[in-house]
């Protein structure tokens, strides 16, 4: 049962990262609801840059990449990281003690 498990779980990885591959190019260029209240608002005139603007996934970028390539990209290290954090924490919860019924 444990080997069953494992094998969809991957395959829920797999299936993710495919999706995420194939659609996130075509995602909206349109601010989303954040960015347009603060641009309503004038808010998004008072912005500075900051510390992590030129950072690794800045942007949904992807180094080395450009377009749609990069949206791909990012979103699919984003689905392996998200994956990896809560099969992290599953393991980690299953580790705790269990209370007496």
């Amino acid at each position: 049962m444990t080997r069953l498990r494992v094998r969809g779980g991957w395959l829920a990885l797999i299936v993710v990262g495919l999706i995420v591959t194939v659609i996130a190019p075509f995602a909206s260029s349109a601010p989303d609801a954040w960015n347009r209240v603060a641009s309503d608002s004038g808010l998004a005139d008072s912005v500075r840059g900051h510390r992590f603007a030129g950072s690794f996934f800045a942007d949904y970028g992807f180094p080395g990449l450009s377009g749609a390539a990069a949206t791909a990209a990012a979103g699919c290290v984003g689905v392996v990281a998200v994956m990896a954090l809560a099969w992290l924490s599953a393991v980690a919860i299953g580790r705790l003690p269990q209370g007496k019924s």
